[in-house]
């Protein structure tokens, strides 16, 4: 394994994970309170609760997505 290859690992990744934020942000957004119903309803929790939750949950994606993956694609990309 060559760092060419982690380069396009990582950059792949990244993408992937990126993609994966923009959609969860959008759906979260856009369809915030019928899932906040519907996952209140499920676990029990008020409405403020689990819109809390989603933002806690997207700030938590974002933070892994730089730590994992675009701090490495960087750090690879400079190297190489």
């Amino acid at each position: 394994m060559n760092i060419d290859l982690l380069t396009q690992f990582f950059g792949w990744c990244s993408l992937i994970g990126l993609v994966l934020l923009i959609v969860t942000t959008t759906l979260l957004t856009t369809f915030i309170e019928s899932l906040a119903g519907w996952h209140s309803r499920l676990f029990g929790a008020s409405k403020a609760d689990v819109k809390d939750s989603y933002f806690n949950y997207l700030g938590n994606l974002k933070l892994l997505l730089i730590v994992l993956f675009w701090i490495p694609y960087l750090a690879l990309s400079l190297i190489g």
